[in-house]
């Protein structure tokens, strides 16, 4: 079992048990827990690039925990924010987030690098993913996950030994 799966039954074992028979969140949980573990996630999202925004994403505990501790707030509400930022952040870890600006900088420089070893060996690729063009390539780039950045520039290079090594 994962670090961070221990870590997210720790904190549903928590919250549930905090909040066995409480309708309200309000005084009565423990939001000290809820606004430690909300600030976790966030930070963890935050480290991988994911790109997420608004409260729910805030590293700023004492906003959880104020928000947390309000009348109004159920149980209810805390598990299904908890859950909610539990599933964003594991399909952030399953597409590796969004790519950062500097990523996408080096990415578009690579890919105009290979693109030239494509005109100067006369390999003949074409297409969106060899032309000269930074920005293309940088905008691209920012629209996609790391995942798929990173799989874009090994389709490029493994091409691109095909075509070196004489077997295109």
């Amino acid at each position: 079992m994962t670090r961070f799966n221990q870590t997210a039954i720790f904190a549903a074992a928590t919250l549930l048990i905090l909040g066995a028979g409480a309708a309200n969140a309000g005084p009565q949980h423990n939001c000290d827990n809820y606004a430690s573990f909300a600030v976790s996630d966030a930070y963890a999202a935050k480290n991988k690039g994911c790109g997420f925004k608004g409260g729910r994403w805030s590293t700023n505990f004492k906003k959880h925990h104020a928000w947390c501790s309000t009348q109004s707030v159920t149980m209810a509400m805390l598990t299904t924010e908890d859950r909610a930022r539990k599933k964003s952040l594991n399909s952030c870890n399953a597409t590796g987030g969004k790519p950062t600006a500097a990523q996408c900088n080096k990415y578009a420089q690579a890919a105009i690098q290979q693109q030239n070893t494509n005109l100067v060996k006369k390999c003949g690729y074409t297409g969106n993913a060899w032309q000269l063009k930074f920005a293309a390539h940088k905008n691209w780039c920012m629209g996609a996950t790391k995942k798929a950045m990173a799989a874009e520039q090994i389709s490029r290079y493994a091409q691109l030994s095909k075509c070196v090594a004489g077997k295109p």
